[in-house]
């Protein structure tokens, strides 16, 4: 069976596991081997993801071209990361929207959450969105965090009932 991809989908494609394989620190011969490791997993699911929102490329074809895998394997990921978008599980909204700002060109390179010392995750009750961000200073991660609890209590996106649950990660 021939798998159609044109020649500028195939560059979409390929420009897409480039960025999600600098944003997880892989190589992409890791990204498209058949290892099983939970981060390579997440990461290759994130991809397949990412590929079925930015391109026409059927599951077909993208789990057979790039992947070598089936297209069940391709669909079971993409479900996977909307499930996990949906319920806030493993920071995969922020991934995901990181992501695709790189790819959308918003932010030129991608955050090296890994290697930053200071991060945040905010959550408010009532609020289905989380907000996380990762700083290379304490000073930094400070201001952004003022900065953030104040845009949710102006917005009133907290009703005075809720709760801002608070998460501080410090990676020194």
């Amino acid at each position: 069976m021939r798998y159609n991809v044109g020649k500028l989908e195939y560059a979409i494609v390929e420009n897409i596991i480039n960025t999600v394989c600098e944003y997880y620190e892989l190589d992409t011969a890791t990204l498209k081997s058949k290892t099983r490791t939970a981060d390579i997993v997440h990461a290759r699911q994130v991809c397949c993801y990412l590929v079925r929102k930015y391109t026409d490329v059927s599951k077909f074809a993208l789990g057979r071209v790039f992947f070598d895998q089936d297209h069940s394997t391709v669909v079971h990921s993409c479900n996977v990361v909307k499930e996990e978008i949906e319920t806030g599980a493993r920071g995969t909204r922020f991934d995901v929207k990181n992501l695709c700002d790189i790819i959308d060109g918003k932010i030129p390179v991608a955050p090296n959450k890994f290697k930053a010392k200071y991060g945040i995750r905010i959550k408010c009750a009532g609020v289905k969105d989380e907000y996380y961000g990762f700083w290379d200073t304490n000073e930094e991660a400070n201001a952004v965090l003022q900065d953030r609890i104040n845009a949710v209590i102006k917005d009133q996106q907290c009703t005075r009932s809720g709760v801002i649950r608070i998460k501080i990660i410090n990676n020194a």
